[in-house]
């Protein structure tokens, strides 16, 4: 439970506005210390093949959906769970504007 806890903290913080393009290896060493190496049976390379392909490691990516709803960050976090992007409903269990603001 608590390194679900950690990996949806790590989420909302790397889903911030602060439009950072990570390194692979910036990237590999924050994931590290955060823990994910192994977290819930996915291995560092695994975190960083899905961030690659989901954002090319851009903390600014947003990819707008069919029912309203954004995808944020480099995991692409959808703001019908995870965060408030003000423009449709949401759970924002992060309790934080998707932006990071």
């Amino acid at each position: 439970m608590a390194a679900l806890v950690l990996l949806s903290i790590l989420a909302c913080v790397l889903v911030g506005n602060m439009g950072k393009i990570f390194r692979r290896c910036e990237l590999a060493q924050v994931l590290h210390q955060a823990g994910m190496d192994g977290f819930r049976g996915y291995s560092l390379a695994n975190w960083l093949c899905m961030a690659f392909h989901e954002s090319r490691f851009n903390t600014d990516t947003v990819d707008h959906e069919a029912d309203g709803s954004t995808d944020n960050g480099i995991f692409q976090i959808n703001s019908r769970q995870w965060c408030d992007d003000y423009r449709s409903a949401t759970r924002n269990l992060c309790h934080m504007h998707c932006s990071g603001e």
